[in-house]
């Protein structure tokens, strides 16, 4: 990895940064009661029943793996269930870990209108009430987030390593610098500095579809840029890829730098 690379990347890195701101049950077939045989009586006419809809609020996420199929299905107001596709789901809550979790789904329930997707994640579904249309790297976002909630609630904790997909660190230089980036798969970034300042920032659909390519097309890395020792306005960056964790080896990689 060429100096030219690292100072791309984490160029787009910091333009990413800098433009975000820190910122219940079916409804049953209606049933005709049955009328006395004794005294015969016209035939009543004929009601269809209401037609069973998913409720508003629901993400569904259906994955296979090697030959297994399964389903979770998410909801801010209940948490998930998780299960076979032809079996029966058992109830998880949410993680404490995931305290965000309802704020999440319903932040995308009322922004997009229901849709399928078939993604790199499986297929998500999204009841919504929301007026827009979500692109694909959202669609995208809704089926990581549904991936990293039931996983979560499932283990009942989640890491932070696991759905890691680029981290980049500075420090040095004349200003001082000591500064923190971590990107996630949910396309959440959180920015922190060595003084103690943190900032949790969304990205837009388009750092989505830039944060998505990478995480589909790239090898895992690290590269490090250092100046030369001695040097008054010395800067050290390091840039971490981290392909999505498939081995404990991976994992090691990733984690031993957050």
């Amino acid at each position: 990895m060429n100096r030219k690379l690292l100072l791309l990347v984490s160029f787009l890195l910091l333009a990413m940064l800098a433009a975000c701101s820190p910122g219940t049950a079916h409804e049953s077939p209606q049933r005709t009661a049955a009328l006395p045989m004794s005294t015969p009586r016209a035939a009543p006419t004929p009601v269809t029943a209401p037609t069973a809809i998913p409720l508003v609020g629901t993400v569904t996420l259906t994955k296979s793996d090697d030959g297994a199929c399964t389903v979770s299905v998410v909801r801010a107001d209940s948490g998930v269930e998780v299960g076979p596709c032809a079996g029966i789901p058992q109830n998880f809550a949410f993680s404490e870990d995931t305290p965000n979790a309802p704020n999440l789904i319903n932040s995308f329930v009322k922004t997009f209108s229901s849709f399928e997707s078939e993604t790199p994640v499986g297929v998500v579904q999204l009841v919504g009430s929301g007026a827009h249309e979500p692109t694909r790297a959202q669609q995208r976002q809704i089926a990581e987030t549904a991936f990293w909630l039931a996983e979560t609630a499932v283990a009942g904790r989640t890491s932070a390593a696991a759905y890691l997909v680029l981290t980049w660190h500075r420090e040095g230089g004349i200003a001082g610098f000591c500064d923190d980036l971590a990107i996630y798969t949910t396309g959440q970034a959180v920015a922190t500095s060595c003084s103690g300042v943190a900032s949790d920032i969304a990205l837009s659909d388009a750092q989505l579809g830039q944060l998505y390519a990478w995480l589909d097309t790239l090898q895992s890395f690290e590269v490090k840029q250092n100046d030369p020792a001695g040097a008054a306005d010395a800067m050290q960056i390091t840039l971490l890829l981290c392909l999505r964790v498939a081995s404990w080896i991976n994992f090691w990689i990733c984690s031993g730098h957050w």
